[in-house]
């Protein structure tokens, strides 16, 4: 019995260490506006931007990650073979850590940039942090990290840019290029969501303890399971 109780009592002291344990959370973001309003109205959800923190990459263990994916239909109208995302941008919540250049890993061939120069996507302002690839490397769907910047979380990234825009001062911003509309007379276009202090519809949140938390519960599992077979032995 002496020794139930201990298991139970570590258990709880591990509860209490774990308490304060930083959680891993997922974002989902839609981007439902274009500069391109003639042939692709606003209020449809052309992109999604995933953001992903408390994740590995190389030596970091709290890496953030994007994903940006262009939803299925949405340019069903034609696409050239290098048809994708050529450019993203993203800004910085108040108070967040320093990002640099080198913080922001993308795919083979694209490059991070933090002001300055600013990065402007047409139409939607001037975004804080952007990565870019050329025509010859569009990707559906970008991945990219953001990696070696201690103490960020998904919620950094997420706020509105600045300078004048056109569309409204996006959260997010795609440059999505190599469709085909009008017989190749539009090729490619800008995509932004959120407007001002307004952010995007969220499609998803979700938060779910770091695996040291099921750890944890297992051995509260164990204790119990322990207890009630001790008891059923002693009836």
């Amino acid at each position: 019995m002496k020794s139930t109780f201990k298991m139970l009592a570590l258990a709880g002291a591990m509860s209490s260490l774990l308490a304060g344990e930083v959680q891993a959370s997922t974002l989902i973001y839609t981007l439902n506006q274009s500069n391109v309003d003639s042939v692709l109205s606003d209020g449809v959800n052309y992109l999604t931007v995933k953001i992903e923190d408390g994740l590995a990459f190389g030596t970091d263990t709290n890496a953030v990650k994007f994903t940006v994916n262009i939803l299925d239909g949405v340019f069903n109208f034609g696409t050239h073979t290098s048809y994708g995302i050529q450019a993203f941008g993203f800004n910085q919540a108040v108070g967040a850590p320093t990002l640099l250049d080198a913080n922001i890993v993308g795919p083979s061939g694209w490059s991070g940039n933090v002001p300055n120069p600013p990065n402007q996507f047409d139409g939607f302002g001037k975004f804080f942090g952007a990565t870019a690839g050329s025509g010859v490397t569009r990707f559906n769907p970008l991945e990219f990290w953001i990696t070696g910047v201690a103490g960020d979380t998904a919620s950094s990234y997420a706020a509105a840019s600045s300078g004048n825009a056109g569309q409204g001062n996006a959260w997010f911003a795609a440059h999505v290029a190599g469709f085909i509309i009008d017989g190749s007379a539009i090729t490619s276009g800008y995509f932004g969501g959120g407007n001002g202090i307004t952010p995007p519809p969220v499609i998803n949140v979700s938060e779910v303890p770091l695996p040291a938390a099921a750890w944890m519960l297992g051995i509260g599992l164990m204790a119990v399971s322990s207890l009630n077979r001790r008891k059923s032995l002693a009836t």
